[in-house]
């Protein structure tokens, strides 16, 4: 049986009046029939439109809200602003590569070239450089002056 996008909307409409948490299947091709496996069913049923997918993903991110450390991440990524000094559990933001800018990660991916190019003098130095500057492009993301 083939499927359109008149039966994708159809199945998208019935997912809106039902919890598809509590399905056992696939609206679409029965898939995961009789079981109850959620994992089963969100990463093995491959309809372009799925709707244990789609509620999975929705789950997760209802569930990322939830925990201090995502919100407060997401919070200061889509808001702006100054980052925070430290994390919701106290750890500085500076060290923690989920809160770094793509000038830091930039600066840190630079350093790593220069350590893997061996062992000088000069080469040191020029770590320290870039240590200095990661650490001043730090102080600028959160505000300090």
């Amino acid at each position: 049986m083939v499927w359109s996008e008149e039966d994708d909307n159809r199945v998208r409409e019935l997912c809106k009046t039902i919890n598809v948490g509590k399905l056992t299947q696939c609206p679409k091709c029965s898939m995961g029939e009789g079981g109850v496996s959620e994992l089963m069913l969100t990463h093995f049923c491959t309809h372009k439109y799925c709707p244990f997918r789609e509620w999975s993903k929705a789950k997760k991110e209802a569930e990322k809200l939830i925990v201090p450390y995502d919100a407060a991440l997401n919070t200061w990524k889509n808001n702006g602003g100054p980052r925070p000094t430290n994390r919701p559990d106290g750890i500085p933001t500076r060290i923690d590569h989920n809160w770094h800018t793509n000038a830091e990660i930039a600066i840190v991916k630079a350093m790593v070239a220069v350590e893997s190019a061996g062992a000088s003098v000069a080469l040191t130095d020029a770590i320290t450089l870039l240590a200095q500057a990661r650490d001043r492009v730090a102080d600028h993301v959160e505000g300090i002056k």
